[in-house]
Parts: C-alpha cells; structure tokens; sequence
C-alpha cells in the first residue's frame, strides 16, 4: 500500500515538518528539515516509534492522492477488476516466468491486445507503489459500450450465482435466468423505467470480466490443485533473502490458560509467522476464538509493524526483536480457513505477490514453521504451568485444568520473552548462527532489497482490523459494541449528507482488540474518518 523505505531521496512529513532523507551511516540518518532549512540525526528507532505514533508520513506523489485513504474494497466493481486484469497480465514478468527479452512475445501471445507503453506504464506504476490500487484506471474512456447500473448490477449477480455455485452451466443458462429476472423488475414499471434487454454477446463479455478463475478452479478441484506447484518438487524450498519467503501457520496450545471473561481455563490457539531464510519469528497472535481471516490479519498486522514497543511494554525481554517488514510471498496451510478471496484482495494492496497453499501432507513445503512450533513447545510451553504436553503418555496424570493460572496477557508477555531470547538470538545448530544475525547479515547483504513499509501506520491498521458494519450516524454518533463514537469531522459528514438528501448509512471499520477508534468511511472524498469513544453505557441489569 503504497509502502515507502527509509533511503536516501525519500521525504517525510514529521510532526508536520517535511524532511529528505540525505544519507544513512549504520542505524543513524542525517534528515534534511525542509521547513527549517537545517540538518538532523534520527535514529532508526526513533524514525520508527515515530511511524507506529502516527507522526511519520511517508511522502506520497500526487496523481494517486487522492486513493491514500480508500481501501481497495471501497473501490466500484468496475475498477476492482479492471485492476486485477491488469495485475494478472503484469504477474508472470514480475515472478520472473517472462524474462525482460521475451516480453514483447508474451504480449502478443495475450488473448486480447496490450500495447507494449500501456503495459511499461502499469509495471512502472506497480513497481513504484506494490498496490493493486496504483493499476485501477485514472479514468473509463468511453470506448467499450457500458452496461446501465441496474443492468450491470443484475447481470453481474446472474454470472456470479452461476459461476461460483459449482455446477455446470453454459451461456445460455446464464442468459435464460438474466431474461426471467429482468421481466419480473420491468412487469410493473413505467417504459421510462424499465431496463433494456441487453444482447447475449455483452453478457458473455461481462462474464469474461468479472470471473475470477481461480475462484472458479478452487470450486471446482479445491485450493491445492489450483494452487499447486508446476515443478511438484520434493525438496524443502530454498530462498536468498530476509523477506522473501514467510511461512504462517496457526495450532491449539499445548497449555490451558484463564479467560479473563469467565475465569475458566480454555486452550488457546496461536497463529505464527517465521521468516525462511533466517529462521526469525516474524509475528504472532493468539485468540480464544476460532481462526478466521481476522486473526490471520491480526497476525500478518503483528509481522508487517516495527516491535519497537518491547522496552515499554515487556521490560523483562532481554534483547530486540528486530524482525519486520512486508513479505514477497506467504505460504499458509491447505485449510478452509485460509482460503480467503478478502485475504488475497488485502495482500494485493499491501503488495505481497503471492499466497502459497501447501497441498495436503507437503510439509516440506513449510517445513521451517512446523519447526518451529516443535521448538517453543520444547523451549517454552511445555515448561508452564497448566500444559497439556503433546501426546497422553507425556501427560500422564497432570490435571491440566486445575494446574492452569497463566492469563492470557501472561501468556502473551511469556511469548515475546521466548520468541526473542530463546529463539531469535539463541544459537541455532541447524542454521549455523542465531536467526537474529542471520536476519542482521541478510539485510545488509542484500541492500537492493529494502525492508519495504506502509506510507503510515494508520492506513495499515485500517486495512487489516476485522470489525466491519454498517451504522447510521445519529446526533449523538455511532453506535459500536453499545459505546457512542462521535468526532466533529463525523457530525460535519452528517450534516453534508443531510444537506443533499442522502442516506445516513455508513460504512464502520473497527478494531476488536483496540476499541479506543473507529473509522467511518466518506464515499464522497475516498477516505476515512475517525470517532473516539464519548463514554460508556452500560446496559441495565435486572436484579429480580
């Protein structure tokens, strides 16, 4: 989304002054204060808390300004697969399937025709941003004949109902339902109302269009074979760079720890992410709830975000968790929670190119996790109090429950202690090293490839936070979890879509784990505004 680096020639905006990075010398900067005209050494954790408060702002060209705040989802259809189209032709010269002398042969292989500027223009502009946002069109030339709304919209909706049911269908089948569904909205409307019959050739265009593939292959066959690998190698995947390969998977805790809801002990499950190259926990998370594609963006939020927070928060880790940064690629495990079309759309706006979904029983395709998780259970878990251990014979007679008095936020706090001591900078016989100088050397090794972040932090917490609804604003806010949310830019939209007569039904983003904001999205400036809490309401308790 955007994701901007901290070299020489990138300027930012801190506290509202704008700066130019000038030059780096180890962990230190020499900033160039634009609005005073003076020079200044950051350090790179001070650059970074800076990004997680919000006060850092990566510069942004103006032509895409006016996308910094809309999330791709918030796009209309239209401009939501014209985007995708394009990234589907860019996506095999950028895996490096299409070599730079092959690609004027690769265009004109394409079923439909793309000039070779066209096709420069979006690679420059995917190159510059890594975001599905920077492909949508900047405008919809009036080329091709263009569906009516209401037309669009029923056509649309037939094609999909068909296409993703799972069945068999042909044109005709499509074409048959869109007749039958349009004569009973023309039956009782006015001629001025009533929508034309569009030709089945538009139909079958549109049906080209929209239809994701993929989406159809994974109906069909199920996720490993449409996302199986072409050579079908054995061997555990090899990688050159921090970054380039991060694997995620997601087990039950072999420890019973006390929900602070109701004081039971419940087993938790926790979500981890390791990079390949180095071994490195890059992020976790850990829920009482089931695993969807919240937590899974909880996770990779967690993976992505600086840990510059570990001094104030956990004083008693000993060393830095210096893991961040945007992945090349994810793999995730052959499960139906992870086959999420929202997950890919949000990778693709990060700029992560690929999701890998290992087929069944091919651990060697993410053997570095399975790892992993081995070794904090060996490390840690099965030294706490209240665990389960991994097997009944290990377990013997332990009573679990009765023995569980770890919290949650005590399990949490534990977590960051082993992940960063016992694993990240604990030596490593298998890699030779610690995963921390492992991390260490692979980014200064490869310095063309730069740890990539966000423009800001708010617009990553925006996109991967889980709670989504529809509100109305009232006079006195938004309602959310029974808590008022209110801001004066918030009753200023109210009063704007009062003013023009439109509905008060607006779209909520909200963070489950961090109520403290909300975000309210404004259709008319592709933004989002934000609402603090105004107090808290209790509901009534019945004493009878």
């Amino acid at each position: 989304m955007f994701d901007s680096p901290f070299v020489t020639g990138t300027k930012v905006l801190i506290n509202n002054n704008e700066y130019l990075i000038r030059k780096r010398t180890n962990n230190d900067f020499e900033l160039e204060n634009l609005s005073y005209n003076n020079i200044e050494i950051w350090s790179k954790n001070e650059l970074l808390h800076h990004w997680l408060d919000e006060r850092l702002i990566f510069h942004i060209d103006y032509d895409l300004k006016s996308l910094k705040e809309c999330l791709f989802e918030d796009l209309d259809e239209v401009d939501m697969s014209e985007a995708k189209r394009r990234y589907k032709i860019l996506k095999p010269v950028l895996d490096g399937e299409v070599l730079p002398s092959e690609t004027l042969e690769y265009l004109a292989s394409l079923d439909e025709k793309v000039g070779k500027t066209q096709f420069y223009e979006w690679k420059k502009r995917w190159n510059k941003y890594n975001d599905i946002r920077a492909l949508v069109p900047f405008k919809r030339g009036s080329k091709k004949p263009r569906l009516s709304v209401g037309n669009l919209d029923m056509v649309d909706e037939v094609i999909k109902e068909f296409a993703y049911s799972g069945e068999k269908y042909t044109l005709e089948d499509i074409y048959s339902e869109y007749l039958i569904r349009l004569d009973d909205f023309n039956e009782f409307r006015d001629d001025k109302e009533k929508l034309k019959k569009v030709s089945k050739s538009k139909v079958y265009q549109r049906k080209i269009e929209i239809i994701d593939k993929y989406k159809v292959d994974s109906l069909k066959h199920g996720t490993v074979l449409a996302k199986l690998m072409k050579n079908g190698a054995k061997s555990e995947v090899n990688v050159d760079r921090p970054l380039q390969r991060v694997e995620i998977d997601w087990t039950p805790v072999d420890v019973m720890l006390i929900d602070p809801t109701d004081l039971k002990p419940k087993r938790p499950t926790l979500i981890y992410a390791v990079d390949k190259f180095s071994g490195h926990p890059l992020g976790f998370y850990t829920t009482f709830g089931g695993v969807d594609v919240t937590a899974l963006k909880q996770c990779l939020l967690h993976c992505i975000m600086p840990k510059t927070y570990i001094k104030d928060l956990y004083p008693l880790v000993e060393n830095t968790w210096d893991a961040y940064g945007i992945p090349k690629t994810i793999v995730l495990d052959n499960a139906s929670v992870n086959e999420s079309f929202d997950l890919e759309d949000t990778c693709l706006q990060l700029g992560i190119q690929n999701i890998q979904y290992c087929a069944v029983g091919a651990g060697h395709q993410k053997g570095t996790i399975e790892r992993a998780f081995r070794s904090l259970n060996t490390k840690f878990i099965h030294n706490l109090k209240g665990t389960t251990f991994s097997n009944f014979l290990e377990k013997g007679i332990y009573d679990s429950g009765n023995k569980s008095c770890i919290t949650m936020q005590g399990f949490i706090y534990m977590a960051h202690i082993a992940m960063v001591d016992l694993v990240s900078h604990q030596y490593n016989s298998r890699l030779g090293n610690t995963p921390s100088k492992i991390w260490e050397l692979g980014i200064k090794n490869t310095a063309h490839q730069i740890i990539h972040l966000p423009r800001n932090f708010s617009e990553l917490r925006l996109l991967l936070m889980g709670g989504t609804s529809i509100r109305k604003i009232t006079n006195k806010g938004i309602v959310i979890k029974n808590e008022y949310y209110n801001s004066f830019e918030l009753m200023e939209f109210k009063n704007y879509l009062e003013k023009h007569k439109l509905a008060l039904d607006v779209r909520v983003r909200y963070d489950l784990s961090d109520m403290r904001m909300i975000y309210i999205y404004d259709q008319n400036n592709n933004k989002y505004i934000k609402a603090e809490p105004t107090g808290f309401y209790r509901k009534n308790i019945d004493d009878s």
